[in-house]
């Protein structure tokens, strides 16, 4: 009989959960992963919350009642992605543990999941939002394009929601070198004036 008994499927699952949050550039998404209800197959549910509008204000009788709606938007998963991969204990006994499952597991999540998860996410995002700019960057006007974008996204959201701008490294580097950058180092990052 064993002496110590672990969830050994469960610790292992958290550890590669953790890695996606840790090591994909889209780990922040997972903020409101806690939301979602997902009791398998292929559909999860995602909290939607709508209010009424404004409504006037009455000197006698005070506010207008609002109503709230709490309800759950049904969505039908896209895709179906997996890999098996097979080892025999000799495997791992010969290449001295270096190829156990959890070493291939954390390898093939690290090169091969994690960043499908970060292209599928952008590209859905990008077909959501309708985008269709073909613009090829260039230092001399990347942060006329970039500001542009964001003005006409400012137009649709206002000033007031957070935004973030995701941009590949080879963008970010175009970006760094344009003239029109004054480039400032302030606690280990840079600040675009």
């Amino acid at each position: 009989m064993a002496i110590n008994t672990i969830e050994y499927a469960a610790v292992f699952q958290k550890e590669l959960d953790k890695q996606v949050l840790e090591a994909s550039t889209s780990g922040w998404m997972e903020e409101n992963a806690g939301q979602v209800i997902y009791s398998g197959g292929k559909e999860i549910k995602l909290p939607v919350i709508s209010t009424q509008g404004l409504a006037d204000y009455d000197r006698d009788t005070g506010y207008s009642t609002g109503a709230v709606t709490f309800n759950y938007e049904t969505y039908k998963m896209t895709q179906d992605r997996g890999r098996r991969f097979r080892l025999d204990a000799v495997d791992v006994d010969e290449t001295a543990f270096a190829m156990s499952a959890a070493n291939v597991a954390s390898e093939f999540q690290r090169t091969r999941v994690i960043p499908e998860i970060d292209a599928y996410r952008y590209s859905t995002l990008a077909e959501q939002a309708g985008i269709k700019n073909n613009y090829t960057p260039n230092a001399d006007d990347i942060l006329f394009e970039l500001t542009l974008q964001i003005s006409e996204i400012r137009d649709i959201i206002g000033d007031e929601e957070d935004m973030v701008v995701i941009i590949s490294r080879p963008i970010y580097d175009t970006l760094l070198s344009s003239p029109e950058i004054l480039k400032t180092i302030e606690v280990g990052t840079f600040v675009l004036h």
